[in-house]
């Protein structure tokens, strides 16, 4: 039973508002809004057409020209049904023209649901409309629902489209709903906008799109300009697009170079058997998606299918799957321009093929980006060139890594197709060709490198390379630093690093690329300078220098200096005075003056603040090996440590009144840039009180453990 507005027609100037009679079954429209000759408007609370009703239902209808504008609002919900035959529409609002002595006077025409739209068909209804929405002439077109849109057809119904929107000669058109859920046991549409010349605009937001019927399909963005200067344009912004079609099923598709679809979200495409499933179809626009892309159910599916004579471009932040075909581009003109960049690539058909390339004319530019790895079941890349020939201009193919587990080791190949005669007549008959060293001319390998742990490090390299071409690694290395390995990062190909003549590193991209290198470092316990150690590439050994305060600078402390070097040998260590001892330095032995002070109490009181902050966690030595700080810790002694007239690092063998076995050395000192660094200092050699430690010349020391 519908709403019993009125029972009567009024007239006014320039509007005509009327509503069914709450005992007749028959009605054309809940709110009518028009305008002829002034301003039009309606306000509601509620609109509600129940399923009794014949004829063609309408929720809402608002139409504006000439300049004027038609409002309509509805407070709450506006639910539509209708009980047989023809169409039920939920909205149907439309500004036409100008004014005609003011062309800046546009025809505006306003509709706002404040809550939910629904819409229901029934029986052999022709179509169940959400929404349609048309701006033409100049016109402007806008209409709100606050609440999510769901249409539904019925039985033997039809069609059913969620949001048709489109702007054409000029006029402008833009729809905002929520979630968006249209159903149809024949075709169903979930939003479609097209502009249509002359600078038109249609731009559409909602949520979350889930589609099903025997044809289904999420978003659809259509258009043609009249000019080469036409702005005309599609702008569809979503959520998740979900899309399940009993026999055919299509995500998001675009024939418009104006388009510009927004996918936050994933689109997921799914089909039944012996139908096709094609998550992403493009002719031309742009169609960007956060998430991921997948295609299932069906005998041809397909990821991502490209086939413009124009621009033409998708944008897939995420991966892309499919049943049986990831990604598939055609050039189809000189002027075809087209661009695709997803990040993991899988074909998981048992004749699927993971990226088929084909152009028609070699003008034609197509430009392909896979930032992980590229998998096809049966195929990896396919390239056809004109007239079947292998082709590298204007064709670039970007990937991290190529996995040939399933394909022998091949990494692209060449198709062509030839009719022969079947059991039940002609069919056509593909043979491929094994393309790998012609294609290292197109394929661009992305070059990875792991972070360095370690503070000031760095590890750089080119950004992409080709298969068999020399990449060099620049390394940073800090001062007290040098090279030990480098390694194959997480899900990397194994490649060697060689050094070459002059000392630099590098490697050589395999087939297939997946080059994952990473370096560690390990600290220098001879210091080498520049001159002897390549591997610093040309770092220098810049000083550490530490300010400390001492109350006491005489040698009344509990720790006192010997001799040292950094073999590690301790069996020619004799005691020595505390000030003067031999130390090897840059692989030489050298007698200088050291000096170890007692810190003053605010030292010693920030070393104690330290050793609290980090008694949970612990702490890390150099390397970034983690150092458990034992329980009930304080700070048993605390003191500076300076060498005088050495820069970098130095070894040292000193002996600790206090210590015993558990007991963590604590260091604090300036790094060549500045930072002030606190670490664990882990002995190289332990002989009772006596520790042999890898030092900065300049440091404050704290030993750190448990009194008991």
């Amino acid at each position: 039973m519908a709403v019993a507005l009125t029972a009567s027609v009024v007239m006014s100037q320039g509007m005509i508002t009327y509503a069914e009679d709450a005992g007749s079954n028959e009605a054309t429209s809940t709110i009518m809004a028009l305008t002829a000759g002034e301003d039009a408007s309606e306000h509601k609370s509620k609109v509600t057409i129940d399923e009794g009703t014949t004829g063609i239902p309408t929720g809402i209808q608002a139409i504006s020209n000439r300049g004027y504008t038609s409002e309509v609002t509805v407070d709450g919900d506006v639910k539509v049904s209708n009980g047989a035959g023809g169409d039920v529409n939920g909205i149907q609002a439309t500004a036409v023209g100008k004014n005609s002595e003011d062309e800046t006077d546009r025809s505006t025409t306003n509709v706002t649901v404040g809550g939910k739209l629904s819409v229901t068909a029934h029986d052999e209804s022709e179509t169940a409309n959400g929404i349609t929405a048309i701006g033409s002439e100049g016109g402007n077109t806008n209409v709100t629902v606050g609440g999510e849109l769901s249409v539904t057809a019925h039985d033997k119904s039809k069609t059913a489209n969620g949001i048709t929107a489109s702007g054409s000669a000029g006029g402008s058109t833009t729809v905002n709903t929520g979630d968006v859920t249209v159903n149809s046991e024949k075709s169903a549409t979930g939003v479609k906008g097209d502009a249509e010349y002359n600078s038109s605009t249609v731009e559409i937001n909602t949520g979350d799109i889930t589609v099903g019927g025997y044809r289904a399909v999420g978003v659809e963005a259509t258009g043609s300009a009249s000019e080469e200067n036409d702005k005309s344009s599609v702008t569809i912004n979503t959520g998740d697009i979900t899309v399940t079609g009993s026999n055919d099923a299509c995500g998001v598709s675009s024939s418009f170079e104006g388009a510009d679809i927004m996918v936050d979200g994933d689109v997921t495409a799914i089909s039944g058997s012996g139908g096709k499933a094609h998550a992403i179809e493009n002719l031309g626009g742009k169609i960007t998606v956060t998430g991921d892309v997948s295609a299932s159910g069906g005998t041809s599916d397909e990821g991502i299918v490209i086939s413009s004579k124009g621009i033409a471009s998708v944008i897939v932040k995420g991966d892309v799957t499919s049943d049986e075909n990831g990604i598939y581009v055609l050039g189809n003109g000189e002027n075809a321009d087209v661009y695709v960049s997803v990040k993991n690539l899988t074909a998981s058909g048992t004749e699927s093929t993971a990226l088929q390339v084909e152009k028609k004319n070699e003008e034609s530019k197509i430009d392909v980006t896979v930032e992980e790895t590229l998998k096809g079941e049966k195929h990896n890349i396919v390239i056809i060139g004109p007239d079947g020939n292998v082709t590298d201009e204007n064709l670039d193919i970007t990937v991290w890594k190529i996995d040939t587990t399933a394909t022998d080791g091949v990494t692209a190949e060449t198709v062509t197709t030839k009719e022969v005669e079947g059991p039940d007549g002609p069919v056509i008959e593909k043979e491929y060709k094994d393309i790998s060293e012609e294609a290292a001319a197109v394929i661009n390998y992305i070059i990875k490198v792991d972070e360095v742990k370690t503070k000031g490090a760095s590890l750089t390299a080119a950004d992409t390379a080709k298969e068999g071409e020399k990449v060099f690694l620049e390394v940073t290395v800090p001062s007290g630093y040098v090279i030990d390995s480098f390694y194959t990062g997480e899900g990397g190909t194994e490649v060697d690093v060689v050094k070459d003549e002059s000392g630099k590193y590098y490697l050589v991209v395999p087939r297939g690329g997946g080059v994952f290198v990473g370096v560690t470092l390990k600290g220098d316990n001879v210091n080498n300078t520049d001159d002897n150690d390549p591997a610093n590439n040309g770092q220098s050994n810049t000083p550490a220098s530490n300010e400390s305060t001492s109350d006491d600078s005489s040698s009344d402390n509990n720790a006192k200096t010997t001799t040292g070097s950094g073999t590690g040998d301790v069996s020619n260590y004799s005691p020595v005075i505390p000030y003067l001892k031999t130390m090897t330095v840059n692989g030489q032995e050298l007698e200088m003056n050291i000096y170890v002070t007692n810190l003053n109490n605010s030292l010693t009181q920030a070393f104690s603040d330290m050793l609290t902050a980090y008694a949970p966690y612990g702490m890390l030595d150099y390397y970034g090996n983690p150092v458990a700080v034992p329980e009930n810790s304080v700070v048993k002694d605390s003191f500076s440590f300076t060498a005088e007239g050495v820069e970098g690092f130095v070894t040292a063998y000193i002996e600790f009144k206090n210590y015993k076995e558990g007991d963590i050395i604590m260091c604090t000192y300036t790094d060549p840039v500045g930072n002030m660094i606190t670490v664990a200092v882990t002995p190289l050699m332990v002989d009772g009180t006596g520790l042999i430690l890898l030092l900065p010349a300049n440091c404050n020391l704290a030993l750190a453990g448990s009194m008991t």
